[in-house]
């Protein structure tokens, strides 16, 4: 598929996360998934508030990220653009 980071890609990009679990399994701030991969989506079944910092932060495993298809952002650009009436 298109441009869809693995763990590897976000940490490297400076993505906050945490370890949890046995075995552990990194889990990544969806915000900054976002802002820097725009072009990807999360599942909101697959999001856990993890401490990340100083808080309780939305979060993902990588696996659960995936790539916007063409209707999920004519989607967004609908939202962001409504049409005139």
């Amino acid at each position: 598929m298109k441009n869809i980071p693995t763990e590897k890609m976000l940490i490297e990009a400076g993505i906050s996360h945490t370890e949890y679990g046995n075995p552990p399994e990194t889990y990544f701030s969806v915000k900054e998934v976002k802002l820097k991969f725009p072009d990807v989506k999360v599942s909101a079944k697959n999001v856990m508030p993890m401490a990340i910092g100083d808080g309780l932060v939305p979060s993902v495993k990588a696996i659960d990220i995936e790539a916007m298809t063409d209707f999920d952002k004519s989607i967004m650009q609908t939202v962001k653009n409504p049409p005139k009436k």
